[in-house]
């Protein structure tokens, strides 16, 4: 029963461990689908940052190109001034149209730097949640898969020879009282026996006593009434 006992607890503790390495198995799958979901999303989000980058870079490029362009143009117009009537208007006009374009030029590099430093934060969110991705790949990798249904079975046959062990014990132990109560009575009429002043019948009731009992403990006070009676 000892070793039955033994072998359960090892057999037990195996299962336990098994789900528990079944349970975090499950809980490393789930990071791992969460953490690749979020992959996904900000991979979509750097994506559609790039193209704002791209589009801001080419509208900046071409907002400064007519920036020099309105800006040479206005320099060349006041390197050389005219008598005509619509000098005054253009060097106005082109003096108004180069600080638009200067606020749009100033806008777009904003922008810019703005979408720049949203995509360089995006990537470095990227290269965090891989890294975490491989870590977590990496440790359900060393986690061993176990037969739970396996440990199971082997949890309860160990179990079920146990009882049958237990059982058997029992019945063994009833069978040893049984002996131990009839050797106690053996013992008991042999005593009475030897009893030189009881007469036959006075043992005849001692040995019919003795036989009733279904202890040991109450044979004792027979035999000594009988030692009293005989004295």
């Amino acid at each position: 029963l000892a070793r039955l006992q033994a072998d359960l607890a090892a057999k037990e503790q195996a299962l336990a461990e098994g789900q528990a390495a079944q349970a975090k198995i499950a809980e490393l799958e789930t990071s791992i689908a969460e953490l690749q979901s979020r992959i996904e999303a900000l991979i979509i989000e750097i994506t559609q940052q790039e193209e704002y980058v791209t589009v801001a870079t080419d509208a900046l490029a071409q907002q400064s190109a007519d920036l020099q362009a309105v800006t040479a143009e206005l320099e060349d117009l006041l390197a050389n001034p005219t008598e005509e009537d619509d000098y005054t208007t253009r060097v106005e006009a082109l003096t108004a149209q180069k600080e638009a374009i200067t606020q749009e030029v100033n806008a777009l590099q904003e922008d810019v730097s703005s979408y720049t430093s949203t995509l360089e934060g995006y990537k470095a969110q990227l290269e965090d949640l891989q890294a975490q991705l491989e870590a977590k790949q990496v440790e359900l990798a060393g986690v061993q898969t176990v037969d739970l249904n396996a440990l199971q079975v082997a949890v309860d046959e160990a179990r079920q020879a146990i009882e049958v062990q237990e059982a058997l014990i029992a019945e063994l132990e009833v069978k040893i009282a049984s002996i131990k109560l009839e050797n106690a009575k053996v013992e008991s009429r042999n005593v009475i026996r030897t009893l030189t002043y009881l007469t036959q019948a006075d043992k005849d009731g001692l040995f019919a006593e003795v036989n009733a009992q279904t202890s040991i403990e109450a044979i004792a006070p027979i035999t000594q009434k009988a030692k009293d009676l005989n004295a």
